[in-house]
């Protein structure tokens, strides 16, 4: 994965450092098998950014699938933001991961 570089005054407080990855995923609200695609834009060892198509509310647990390095895992919703114009429907997704080891 390639390193997203940061200046002395972009750096925030952020617990993990996030890595700049472009990669297909695909995420279901738990107890529910209807996968959704989406795209990860960056991931952390805590957590990931993804845009979707479909907003989420935050505190909804999902399950989350990429393929090329791991086969799932669970995530809270830790928030959603609409993005671009209003005529596009994609939204940013934060997510954090409830077992870490579990999405390496």
């Amino acid at each position: 994965m390639a390193r997203k570089k940061k200046t002395d005054d972009e750096k925030d407080n952020r617990a993990y450092e996030r890595f700049d990855h472009e990669a297909p995923i695909k995420y279901a609200i738990s107890d529910i098998n209807d996968y959704k695609g989406a795209t990860m834009q960056n991931c952390s060892e805590g957590g990931m950014y993804f845009e979707s198509p479909k907003s989420l509310k935050p505190g909804e647990d999902i399950h989350i699938t990429r393929t090329d390095v791991f086969e799932g895992c669970r995530a809270e919703v830790r928030w959603c933001r609409k993005k671009g114009s209003l005529k596009e429907k994609v939204f940013g997704v934060g997510v954090q991961y409830r077992d870490p080891d579990k999405c390496k």
